[in-house]
């Protein structure tokens, strides 16, 4: 938390960075998120782990083994979190819990642990609803990165490693030097503002209105409480962005 307060800090002193200009598309609008059918939510929650978090109101087999019960009334949820632009505020809240990297480690040193954030399960479904949704509008547009391997079906570390390697073959054929600049941004998601990532969707994906006031719902007004046995420390105010729908959009 310290080092993205760091970075995030660093950024802010810094000359402001813009895009060079490029031709872009101008797409259709998406005003509203298109409604949620019973079968959708159906499909999620059969794939779901069985693996349950204590933020949950229930266990999550519950919520997968009657889903022709929980189903519709998620549905009815959804469509009305969609309509409304408005994430539910009950499922904003994380349970942390720190896990060794390595066995043998120094326990008493902070950086030796990783943070593991286990959120409501209708929150993930949620999410995942919201992704089926807006991935088709965002890769209509015509603006979406063509070289972005994360999140995208058919595309990862492979497949961006093999473009890779083919670039360099082939200017090698064509007698050209090559040069390869490669950037690991540190805790990348934390030090992005969320205005940013809310501006790269108006403009470039043309998202807005209620389709863009529930992304910004999803990421404010978390909070999260560090879970250790018995012991639960409450800490305030924290970013997510996703574990399947803002990550996709993140470039």
């Amino acid at each position: 938390m310290q080092n993205a307060e760091q970075i995030s800090t660093r950024l802010s002193n810094s000359p402001a960075y813009h895009r060079q200009s490029t031709q872009r598309c101008t797409p259709v609008h998406l005003d509203v998120l298109s409604e949620v059918t019973v079968g959708e939510v159906d499909k999620i929650l059969r794939a779901l782990p069985s693996r349950t978090s204590t933020t949950n109101y229930f266990p999550t087999f519950l919520l997968t083994s009657a889903a022709d019960v929980t189903a519709p009334l998620i549905t009815r949820l959804a469509n009305l979190s969609f309509n409304s632009g408005v994430f539910p505020t009950d499922l904003k809240l994380g349970r942390v819990t720190p896990l060794i990297k390595k066995p043998g480690l120094d326990k008493s040193d902070m950086s030796n642990f990783r943070p593991i954030t286990n959120l409501n399960a209708l929150s993930k479904v949620l999410e995942k609803l919201v992704l089926s949704h807006l991935r088709p509008h965002i890769m209509s547009t015509g603006n979406f990165s063509e070289f972005q391997s994360a999140y995208r079906t058919g595309h990862s570390v492979e497949t961006a490693l093999l473009r890779v390697v083919n670039d360099v073959v082939t200017a090698t054929d064509k007698k050209q030097a090559t040069v390869l600049l490669s950037l690991d941004i540190s805790a990348a998601f934390d030090t992005t503002d969320t205005d940013t990532l809310l501006n790269l969707m108006y403009v470039d994906f043309a998202v807005g209105a209620t389709a863009l006031k529930w992304p910004h719902s999803f990421t404010t007004g978390r909070s999260q409480y560090i879970g250790l046995d018995s012991l639960q420390q409450l800490r305030a105010c924290w970013v997510y962005w996703g574990q399947y729908s803002l990550p996709f959009i993140y470039r």
